[in-house]
């Protein structure tokens, strides 16, 4: 995919997005398509996902996976199907990880962020 000046680049990233057979789950994972990510989206509706699935695909690659989140066995199904599709970095983050992320959670791309703690675990807090 060509990069649109300013664009932020994911191609090779993957992505697991819950709540996303609609609204900002939804809005979250066309977001990430748009610079290259992988995407997995997930759902408690199996209509939803199907159509979000559907719609997503047009736009990048997609997979999707039903999964009550406040279910703990759904979500390690989740995860276990992420991994087989998606992998973590399997590398610890680097100083520069770090300042980066926290570049991008200062600046305007992130306006809506309030609050938020940043996980440097490369991946394996999702699975572990």
């Amino acid at each position: 995919m060509k990069q649109k000046e300013g664009q932020m680049d994911f191609t090779g990233k993957r992505v697991v997005i819950t709540g996303s057979g609609s609204g900002i789950g939804k809005k979250t994972a066309e977001k990430f398509l748009e610079p290259g990510a992988r995407v997995m989206i997930s759902d408690i509706n199996e209509k939803f996902l199907a159509q979000a699935e559907k719609e997503l695909k047009a736009k990048g690659e997609v997979a999707g996976a039903i999964a009550d989140v406040c279910n703990y066995e759904a979500i390690e199904a989740l995860a276990r199907k992420a991994m087989a599709s998606l992998y973590v970095l399997r590398r610890l983050a680097e100083e520069e990880d770090s300042a980066n992320a926290l570049l991008l959670i200062s600046s305007d791309y992130a306006t809506f962020i309030t609050g938020q703690t940043l996980s440097f675990s490369g991946g394996y807090s999702f699975v572990g």
